[in-house]
């Protein structure tokens, strides 16, 4: 599956994963441009079906628009902070709410909490690095199918947001996957 631009390219995936036999009224919104976002967004939007729609700054392009359309959606969770989707935006998408952070870090363990609302487990939980992509990228699948959100760390470091996090679900963790190697995700 694939477009000519990676705006294009998520409206053909949205519709190859589209489930006509349920109704759908909520889409993640996420930046086009930057990773960190979409990762921690992924488990949350495979748990529950819903599309990812990818935005530029502070419009949506008309492919991203597009989902919107072609699934109904009536509310949408933007996720990450002003720099990375525009705030034009919050007025803009329908039944906008956005959970977004200072950092990636940050908004990773926001969209972590406001998950187990929706559908995610607060036993479980992937921590990879929020440095590079491949490894949190990889494991989005394995988020959706656990129902387990993504939090972001630095090498050797738990961002405070993210010990926030775990402290407040420690007594319930049963299942933590810790994603990529030692020099990315240290033991300690």
């Amino acid at each position: 599956v694939g477009g000519r631009d990676r705006f294009v390219t998520g409206l053909l995936i949205s519709r190859r994963m589209r489930d006509t036999s349920r109704e759908i009224d909520r889409a993640l919104v996420v930046s086009g441009w930057n990773w960190p976002d979409a990762v921690a967004a992924a488990p949350l939007a495979s748990a529950n079906s819903w599309p990812i729609v990818l935005a530029d700054g502070n419009r949506l392009p008309g492919t991203s628009e597009n989902i919107l359309a072609e699934y109904g959606i009536s509310r949408t969770l933007i996720v990450g902070g002003t720099e990375a989707v525009g705030p034009a935006l919050d007025d803009a998408l329908p039944g906008a709410y956005r959970v977004g952070g200072l950092d990636r870090y940050e908004t990773a363990a926001l969209l972590a909490a406001y998950s187990l609302d929706e559908g995610l487990l607060p036993g479980r939980g992937i921590v990879a690095t929020g440095r590079n992509f491949p490894d949190a990228l990889s494991a989005g699948v394995l988020g959706g199918r656990a129902r387990a959100p993504v939090l972001l760390v630095r090498t050797g470091d738990i961002p405070a947001s993210v010990r926030s996090y775990v402290t407040a679900h420690a007594e319930s963790i049963t299942d933590l996957w810790l994603i990529g190697e030692e020099d990315v995700v240290s033991a300690d």
